[in-house]
């Protein structure tokens, strides 16, 4: 294996126990379940390079995933976000859906 690709390597891993330690801290210091998920889907985004991401649980209640956390979406009224946090989704076909946007990183 070449010097460089070796070098890439060793990077690679030093950023992913970066960001491992992020989540470590931020869950550390959470005050509630919003809080872990929302550190959840920032380290999640930064982790697959996403511009956003969505986090989607399931109700008992309800039978039906409701929103649980994002990040990366248009807060404003009418924007992202609010929609989102108005939609059940049901289970389909017995597998859930779970979203994940994959918009990258400019």
């Amino acid at each position: 294996m070449s010097s460089a690709r070796a070098y890439e390597i060793q990077r690679e891993e030093a950023w992913v126990t970066t960001v491992m330690l992020q989540v470590a801290e931020a869950t550390s210091r959470a005050e509630s379940m919003g809080d872990v998920l929302g550190a959840t889907v920032r380290v999640t985004a930064m982790l697959a390079g996403a511009a956003s991401c969505v986090t989607w649980l399931w109700s008992e209640d309800r039978e039906a995933f409701e929103f649980g956390a994002a990040y990366g979406l248009r807060s404003e009224r009418g924007g992202e976000l609010d929609l989102l946090t108005a939609m059940r989704l049901p289970p389909a076909s017995g597998l859930p859906w779970i979203g994940c946007a994959t918009r990258r990183k400019r």
